[in-house]
This record gives C-alpha cells, structure tokens and sequence, in this order.
C-alpha cells in the first residue's frame, strides 16, 4: 500500500495481516489467525490440518490431520513443545549433538545441568520404566523401570517394589547381587532395641544344633566374578533349613532359590561357646574339689 514497506491483507474494512519486507518491521498480524495449507487454522501459524488432534491456541503447528507438532513459547515460565506423534532429532546427516542446558554438546545427547540437577519423569503408569539401552539390547525389558546395559547385557536394574539388582534383572530383596559384594568399611546391620519386639533369649541348645550343621568345602556351577572362583566353604542351605529354619531365605521365583543368612548363624556359634563354657566351668570346679579332697587325703597319710 503505498511507500510503506508493507502488503496489508483485510477481511471487509479490517486489516487481518500485514507482511514487512526489505528494512521495515518484521511481519504481525492484528487479528486472527494465519494458515498456509488450510483454510481454518486454530493457531497463530499452522501449516496443514490439526484434524480432531484438539490442538489450538498455540502459536505455531505443523499437521498432516493425523500427526501435528505445536510449540508454545510460554507456558507458565516454560516454552513447551507438544506432539501426539513420535517425535526424534536426526542431526543433518545422523552425526551432530544435541545439547540440552549447553550449546556446545561432546556426545549424541548431553545434559549439562544447573545445581538443581537432572531428571526424567515418567507420567503415570509404564510398562518397561525408564531404560538405558544400547545397540545390542534391541528393546526394554518388562517389569524393569530403570536399567543400565553395555554391550546388550543388563548389569544393574530397579524393578518394581522399588527392588535393585546387580547381576539380576529380576531382584528378590531391596538390594540383590548376583556375585561378590565388597566394601572397604563395615557392614552394619539394624540391631536397635527400639526396632525389636517379641525378644527372648534362645531356648535351644546351641551345641546341638552346632553338632547338626554340616560344614562343606565345593565350586560353584556358574561362578560369577573372581571372588566366586575356586574352592569354597560353607553350609547347603536345604540342610540348614531342616535344623535351623530361622536362618534360611527363599526367593520368590521359579525354582525357590535357597540362601542363607550366614551373620544369623553367629548367636547361635554364641550360645554353643556359652554352654561349652559353662559345661567347662562345671568340669573345673568338679576337677578343683576332687583335687583338694586328693590333698586332705594325702596328708592324712603322712
């Protein structure tokens, strides 16, 4: 229109878009919306059909009446991007990075997050959680909701329960290794009064079930690590279970794997040292009598 550097577009006698061109200012358009490849857009720019997707009000989208991408740059304090498709960066010829919180990303993703830190949240209920997986592991593992995979193994999980495993994509316990656990400290054990109830001192006798209990030396079938290597010492959990059941865990899977909770064994080691003491103690009082009667009846013969 005129010398002004713009080509002014109405409906009647109202301007619904003006186009800036050269050094003048950029585009707007005061009223309604902008399609190109549709004749009723329900955004600010839409290129093709939404369909009945229900996407509008955003300021721009892309549809083809089945699969649309919309972004919105504020919502709340977020610019937010919205598709009802799959939705992949494919970098210009498969190589480039993407960068999430840097501009300059060293690997395929890289997260560079502020103090607050890094997570992925899974909104409602998932089959297979959130997985790590490498080329040689083609898909996700069910009843998995977090696992980390090299190479197409699997070698730590958290499944359902919130159960971890090591070696094991399907933990029996809170924490589950398959293999040799190390720890350059100790170890420790609940054994808090305040957390006990129902206590007793152990009515059986120590000695009796020490004397029951079959020490073994053997190799495992399918060692795991080195420190499962060679010959081994212990006890056969099913020969445990039929004298000190106490001391016995089975897993929850199909073959009703037996272990044992070994540290469980060391009161039951306590007591048989107790009575041992105590039969000894007995023995040398015995011993201390007969030894001073021997000395009265030795003087007697003098």
């Amino acid at each position: 229109s005129g010398a002004s550097p713009f080509m002014d577009f109405y409906s009647g006698a109202t301007k619904k878009l003006s186009l800036g061109y050269g050094g003048g200012s950029p585009s707007y358009f005061p009223d309604g919306n902008v399609g190109i490849g549709t004749t009723n857009p329900a955004n600010t720019l839409q290129i093709g059909s939404v369909g009945s997707s229900g996407y509008g009000g955003n300021r721009f989208v892309v549809g083809d009446g089945t699969h649309v991408i919309a972004i919105q740059p504020y919502v709340g304090n977020s610019a937010t991007f919205y598709t009802n498709t799959n939705f992949a960066f494919m970098p210009s010829g498969g190589t480039g990075y993407v960068g999430i919180g840097t501009t300059s990303p060293s690997y395929p993703l890289d997260i560079e997050a502020n103090p607050s830190g890094v997570a992925l949240k899974a909104a409602g209920a998932i089959s297979s959680g959130i997985q790590v997986i490498t080329p040689n592991l083609s898909s996700p593992s069910s009843g998995i909701n977090l696992a980390f995979a090299l190479g197409g193994t699997i070698y730590m999980t958290l499944a359902s329960g919130g159960y971890v495993g090591i070696g094991t994509t399907s933990p029996s316990y809170p924490l589950h290794v398959n293999g040799t656990a190390y720890a350059t400290g100790a170890a420790g054990a609940l054994s808090d009064v305040r957390h006990k109830d129902k206590i007793k001192t152990l009515s059986f006798s120590g000695l009796d079930v020490v004397s029951k209990l079959r020490p073994v030396s053997f190799v495992w079938k399918e060692p795991k690590d080195s420190g499962m290597k060679g010959e081994q010492i212990g006890f056969i959990a099913q020969e445990v279970e039929s004298v000190l059941p106490q001391v016995v865990l089975t897993e929850n899977n199909a073959e009703k794997t037996k272990s044992l909770k070994y540290s469980e064994i060391i009161p039951v080691l306590t007591k048989a040292i107790q009575e041992m003491k105590a039969a000894n103690d007995d023995l040398r009082r015995v011993v201390e009598t007969q030894d001073k009667e021997i000395r009265m009846l030795k003087a007697r013969v003098r």
